[in-house]
């Protein structure tokens, strides 16, 4: 966490634009790399230094890892859908919601076994209901 709040250094940029109305269009995603993780943005960027940029960064396992304490275990990157707005001199970057986050990361969750089979945890509690001993 402490790397996203210094700045993020972009390597390995590969972009085609073109050159239209005032803008600079993406015509296919960029790629980028990151020490958060690799990243794709699509969008534009105005001649007036405007952003109105999306996209995603596959946060590493490493930064997810250290993002949540260790809490969160993951196997493989994290998609996190990126908006970028403002300007080049102040961008605005926004994380998608946490549902989208949570989405991210619940395939690295484990489920349990309580959750996976609902009817026949039902049927249990039910069942475990019927065999106690009442008052009458």
């Amino acid at each position: 966490m402490e790397k996203a709040g210094k700045g993020t250094q972009l390597k390995d940029l590969n972009a085609r634009f073109s050159v239209r109305n005032g803008w600079v269009s993406f015509t296919k995603p960029m790629a980028f790399q990151t020490d958060l993780g690799n990243g794709t943005l699509d969008g534009r960027v105005g001649l007036d230094q405007r952003l109105a940029l999306k996209g995603t960064i596959e946060a590493s396992k490493d930064f997810v890892s250290g993002l949540t304490g260790g809490a969160v275990p993951v196997k493989e990157p994290v998609s996190i859908p990126l908006t970028i707005n403002g300007t080049l001199k102040s961008p605005k970057v926004n994380a998608g919601s946490p549902t989208d986050i949570a989405k991210g990361l619940l395939p690295a969750l484990p489920v349990p076994k309580s959750i996976q089979d609902p009817v026949n945890q039902a049927r249990k509690s039910l069942g475990d209901l019927l065999k106690r001993p009442g008052k009458k």
